[in-house]
């Protein structure tokens, strides 16, 4: 009877731990074992069950139930996996058998928090087993609310069992019937989702409404995904940054209240945190510095980050007692082939300059033709070739290879608008003396650049290293002075009879003395 139903309800309640179940079935609580109504498979199955689930979690089970199953033949089969969830389910199916239909409302107040009206059962309906089916329903929410941060609100419907199926129900809607459990769910979820009755992220509301009909298994999955995903698309330098200055502030306050517990002086720790907040301000300071300098001079830019790098190279070697004059002339070596490379590729610019320039002024020299265009392509061929002259005038490499098409489609419009008037005449020159004297422009970047090369000595590069190595200096130009003297006792040696022809003297082989410095490998091969 409906009695022995109830206690059978309840029994299944307490061995799956469901955290409460009011109405006719009364109060459960947690942790309680199976009781003598399941036995046999059950009590078989118990001993093997190992691994925690999704859904064990989700409904505050005290043990681990392996792979959650699908909703299979009654309200409580999708709770548990394996052996359990059919003996459980079939049971529940069988009950159902037995009766026509019990349903009752499911609700959400402005907090998120749910509650359920009583039970409305026709004929001889379970209303324990409706309860149960609600208590479920309500545990699958309450884990989806966990899950995004998001909140059910307003009334969601009914759910419950008619005969052998399972029934949803909006407020004053029409039934749906469905074979499974776990159907009836989804449709209420789906129902909250169109109606608005969940607050969800974009995020949360697109997974769910993609995942909706998946299983509830599968619907936990995606939202977990969800989470991993905003996680990702949020995190920036600026969160790195401010969590990196979390961590920070958190160790050192740690070590602060330690030194503070042994009797040290914690102020130090407080100042000691202000130095590396200032060491880690300057260096992003210094960083947009190097950004900002990288448009206005893409070479200085480029010196200052090698410098940096080379300065480090040096306290390495002094820290490690290496050979300090090797490391000095890579620096110089890095130094100079890095303002050969600008210099070729603001060379290869002008060469490539010249040439269009050229083309040009002998195209509109000759007469070109071109097609007419109005007044508004006009002021669009104007606004590029500024844009163009600007860029090329920083050195922008594709700036300078397109100013001059620019140019021949701004002469060629204004041409079009204004036909051989004194205003395209003065357009005409305007166009011409732009080129031109971006030509000079670039002309004088390439000479300076040029000229910046012979001054990559140690002296500019390493001033505070370059008076150190007066001592080196010495006695390389000590021994060139004995190499010259020498030269000259065998020259005096070997010197041969009055040669021939005059004017050429005899090659003797030469040697010296060369360092990485410039200006002291005098000596070599040649004649004398």
């Amino acid at each position: 009877g409906i009695k022995g139903l109830t206690g059978t309800i309840n029994q299944i309640g307490q061995g799956l731990g469901f955290g409460k179940v009011s109405g006719a079935t009364g109060n459960i609580l947690p942790g309680q074992l199976f009781g003598t109504t399941l036995t046999g498979a059950i009590g078989q199955t118990l001993p093997a069950i190992a691994g925690a689930s999704i859904l064990a979690d989700l409904l505050g089970i005290d043990f681990s139930l392996g792979a959650t199953g699908t909703l299979i033949g009654g309200g409580l089969g999708f709770l548990v996996g394996g052996p359990i969830g059919a003996a459980i389910g079939g049971l529940i199916g069988s009950i159902f058998n037995k009766t026509p239909e019990a349903k009752l409302a499911i609700s959400a107040n402005s907090t998120g928090d749910f509650s359920t009206g009583s039970v409305k059962r026709r004929g001889k309906g379970d209303s324990a087993g409706a309860r149960s089916l609600g208590e479920a329903t309500i545990n699958f929410f309450d884990v989806i609310s966990d899950i995004t941060g998001g909140t059910f609100s307003g009334n969601l419907g009914n759910i419950g069992v008619r005969k052998d199926r399972f029934l949803f129900q909006t407020q004053g809607g029409r039934r749906q019937d469905f074979d499974t459990a776990e159907q009836a769910i989804a449709a209420m979820l789906r129902s909250a989702l169109n109606s608005g009755k969940i607050d969800l992220s974009d995020t949360f509301e697109t997974i769910l409404r993609k995942s909706v009909d998946k299983g509830s298994e599968q619907i936990i999955r995606d939202l977990e995904f969800g989470k991993v995903f905003d996680e990702l698309i949020k995190v920036d330098d600026l969160t790195r940054a401010e969590r990196a200055l979390s961590d920070l502030a958190d160790s050192f306050r740690e070590v602060g209240v330690r030194a503070k517990e042994l009797g040290l002086d914690a102020s130090k720790v407080a100042d000691a945190f202000v130095r590396e907040i200032s060491r880690l301000r300057d260096e992003f300071n210094k960083r947009i510095d190097l950004d900002i300098i990288g448009f206005t001079n893409p070479l200085d830019q480029q010196l200052q980050i090698l410098f940096d790098a080379q300065v480090r190279r040096l306290e390495e070697a002094q820290a490690l007692g290496a050979d300090l004059l090797d490391v000095e002339r890579l620096n110089l070596l890095e130094r100079e082939r890095l303002i050969e490379q600008f210099a070729r590729t603001a060379n290869r610019a002008l060469i490539g300059l010249n040439a269009d320039v050229e083309d040009f002024i002998n195209s509109i020299t000759i007469g070109s033709d071109s097609q007419l265009s109005d007044g508004d392509r006009l002021r669009a061929a104007e606004v590029r070739f500024n844009e163009l002259l600007t860029a090329a005038r920083g050195g922008d490499e594709g700036a300078i290879a397109d100013i001059t098409g620019a140019a021949g489609d701004l002469r060629d419009l204004s041409l079009s608008v204004f036909a051989t008037s004194e205003t395209f005449f003065e357009r005409e020159r305007f166009i011409t003396d732009s080129l031109t004297n971006l030509e000079a422009l670039l002309e004088a970047q390439r000479t300076e650049i040029d000229s910046n090369i012979p001054a990559a000595t140690i002296e500019n590069v390493f001033p505070d290293l370059a008076g150190g190595l007066d001592q080196v200096n010495d006695t390389l130009i000590d021994g060139n002075n004995i190499a010259e003297e020498l030269l000259t006792e065998i020259r005096d040696l070997l010197a041969p009879p009055a040669p021939t022809f005059p004017g050429f003297g005899q090659f003797i082989p030469g040697f010296g003395f060369g360092g990485g410095f410039g200006g002291f490998g005098r000596f070599g091969g040649g004649f004398f």
